[in-house]
């Protein structure tokens, strides 16, 4: 996995790194299990509470 970020001046560069960290896992989430459910016409979810994001473990096996 290669990230970059242009943020301009960091102030906290560890919530720079959480924030990279959380887009990778989010991207890594949506490729492996991303999908929208539609039936009669209508996606069936509704939020984001549906939405599968990968664990610290899962996240380990998806980088290995």
């Amino acid at each position: 996995m290669t990230c970059a970020i242009d943020c301009g001046v960091i102030i906290h560069p560890d919530t720079v790194v959480a924030q990279m960290e959380g887009g990778i896992a989010m991207g890594f989430s949506e490729a492996l299990h991303g999908n929208v459910r539609i039936a009669g016409g209508s996606v069936q979810q509704q939020n984001f509470d549906a939405y599968r994001v990968l664990g610290h473990a899962e996240s380990r096996r998806a980088l290995n």
